[in-house]
């Protein structure tokens, strides 16, 4: 069994949460904290495979958050909600708490990667060129260089 205190305070609100509902009523709540929506059939047929590989509702739980977490879908993307269990289940990743430590790295490396952005910094109303005199001559160098061999 994995110690409460290995959790932060966050998680160990979502694992209690976990564990108290039965994953219809989980994704139900989800669906409505997101937008309004209700659960759909196709997605009452994946709750029954995830509960058919034998996972714990609250490890369905977990499953369910972080697919919504990382995918900002409205309705469940089957193939990756299997893709997880599949891989819970190879792990023998039995409870809330195990799942969520599981995860733990995963969310991480998502929320590093939305703190990045590809819009180059030039692009930024209060962006100051810091290029130096000498650095834009050479830049213009290389410019005309490269325009007299597209001339020729």
């Amino acid at each position: 069994m994995i110690c409460l205190e290995i959790l932060t305070e966050k998680e160990a609100v979502v694992v209690a949460e976990a564990k108290s509902k039965q994953p219809i009523a989980f994704l139900q709540g989800l669906k409505q904290a997101m937008n309004g929506g209700g659960v759909t059939n196709f997605e009452r047929r994946i709750l029954g495979e995830l509960s058919a590989m034998g996972l714990q509702d609250e490890v369905v739980n977990i499953i369910l958050l972080y697919t919504f977490n990382r995918n900002q879908k409205a309705n469940l993307v089957k193939n990756y909600v299997l893709m997880i269990a599949n891989d819970f289940s190879y792990k023998q990743v039995m409870t809330a708490e195990a799942a969520v430590l599981f995860l733990r790295p995963k969310q991480q490396q998502v929320e590093k990667q939305s703190d990045k952005s590809n819009v180059p910094s030039w692009s930024n109303p209060n962006y100051t060129n810091k290029t130096s005199p000498e650095e834009r001559a050479e830049l213009e160098k290389k410019k005309q260089r490269l325009l007299e061999k597209l001339n020729k």
